[in-house]
């Protein structure tokens, strides 16, 4: 049976409801990643000169 005609099996009969509006797992997870960015702190990071000289020979900058 193919995936189309195992998929027509379901929906034969079926009631097909189309939901309309704003999602609420989406605002959720918004708020989360608002509220997680306002608790964390950005970690700087620093190069050294020798590593910073070496990509520009390699021509990677």
């Amino acid at each position: 049976m193919t995936t189309a005609a195992a998929i027509d099996r379901l929906v034969h009969h079926s009631v097909i409801l189309e939901m309309t509006g704003p999602s609420v797992r989406a605002d959720e997870a918004e708020q989360a990643r608002k509220e997680t960015s306002t608790t964390t702190t950005e970690a700087t990071t620093t190069t050294s000169a020798t590593t910073q000289s070496t990509k520009e020979v390699d021509g990677e900058i």
